[in-house]
Order: structure tokens, then sequence, then C-alpha cells
């Protein structure tokens, strides 16, 4: 099986600290924990290979980034951030090249990490620069997708700006849980789990009103089960 390789990039860092939060949260720091966190979440899967461009509190150029993602040939690059404007604002952003058509992957992070904080999700969104038609307004969204990277995504992770995300950025067990669920859909994106040949039998009963409690489609089924599934069915 052919690795899927992954690049998360923890935005800001080293000579860029400058973005903090009312209560003492700092993003570049905020970022990076969640890179390493999300990164562990990959270390026993063989199907996939993950690089955090940074490790550390490092200063990493803005463009170098997606240019050492698309130099590792990188399926995905993931720009990690969290936001800022006012104390009153809320909620989770992806956004995606102009360029490329990753709504789905951008969406499907974006409202993993809402729903894992218990915070709205404002939708994946593109930005395009103003100064040069036709091309991203971020940096690394338009220099990892000028470099072939086929899905490039930037995550803002909440509003440090509003005290009430400040403090779930700054909750351990909630950025744990955030990144948890971002690999969860990480994974299942590139490695769909197969669709059971029974599904729509299943779907179809509870149409019907035949609820099952548990669904699992592959048990041994005794010739007992089989007479009460057809007296039941039999009128």
């Amino acid at each position: 099986m052919e690795k899927k390789i992954l690049v998360f990039r923890a935005g800001h860092g080293g000579r860029d600290r400058m973005n903090v939060g009312p209560n003492g949260y700092v993003e570049a720091d905020g970022n990076l924990k969640f890179a390493l966190y999300l990164e562990d979440y990959f270390k026993d899967d063989k199907r996939f290979e993950v690089h955090n461009i940074r490790k550390d509190d490092s200063t990493i150029a803005l463009s170098a980034a997606p240019r050492m993602a698309a130099d590792k040939k990188a399926d995905l690059y993931l720009s990690i951030h969290s936001d800022a404007y006012t104390s009153r604002s809320r909620g989770v952003t992806t956004f995606e090249s102009v360029d490329l058509d990753n709504e789905d992957l951008a969406t499907l992070i974006g409202k993993a990490t809402a729903q894992s904080m218990g915070i709205p999700f404002r939708g994946a969104q593109e930005r395009e620069s103003k100064k040069h038609k036709g091309e991203d307004y971020y940096t690394d969204i338009d220099v990892a997708q000028d470099r072939g990277i086929p899905y490039v995504i930037l995550l803002e992770r909440g509003f440090h700006s509003n005290p009430n995300e400040e403090r779930l950025l700054m909750d351990d067990e909630v950025v744990k849980r955030s990144a948890k669920s971002v690999a969860k859909v990480i994974k299942e994106y590139f490695y769909p789990t197969p669709v059971h040949w029974a599904e729509k039998h299943y779907e179809s009963l509870k149409e019907k009103g035949i609820e099952i409690n548990e669904k699992r489609f592959n048990d041994t089924v005794t010739r007992g089960e089989i007479f009460a599934l057809l007296d039941r069915i039999v009128k």
C-alpha cells in the first residue's frame, strides 16, 4: 500500500510570537501543541508518513514551509492556526485554495474540530488575493498549491481573542480531543471504510419501522434465529 504523506505546519513561532489572547494564550505555542498531538495520532498507522515542519519554537519562513512540504511530495499540507478579531467572535474556519477543490475535506476537518471543542463551524472558505486576481490571499496556501500539493488546507481552530474560546485553546484535554478528531477525519477520508453490502437492508428496515439494536453484519446466524426472523416476516 502506497503511503499518504501528510505535512503539518504549526503557524508562527520563533521570532513570530505576537499573536496572544487576553489571558495569556500564545498562538505560536498553541499551534505547535496541536500539531504535535495530531502527529502522535498517526505514529502507529503504517498507511501514513507524517512530517511536522516545526517541532519547537523556531522560525520558519512563511513560504519555506510549503516548499518543504512539496519537496517531501506531500499529499496533504495542513497549516494550523487560531483566529483573532473581537472578543465576541466565535468558531472554527477552514480555508482552501481558490485553485483547488478541497471543500469536502476542509469541511470535514472544520466540523470535526468545532464539534470536539463545542463551538460553531463557520464553514470552508476561499480567500482571494486583492493584489493578484486568481491567487490565494494566504501565502502558504498559494505556494503549496503552486508546488503541486493536491490537498491544501488552513485551519483556524477558534478565536483566541474570545476569552471563552481562548480557554478551550489552552485546555490540554480539549486540544488532544480536537487533534484526535481531525486525525480520524483524515484517516477516513484517504482510506474510507468500505460500505457493507447489508447496509442498504439495514437502512431499509429502519425506514419500515424495524429497529435493530446492534448493527453487526458478519455474525453467524443460527437456524433458530432464521426461523424467528421468518416468523416475524411471514403473516
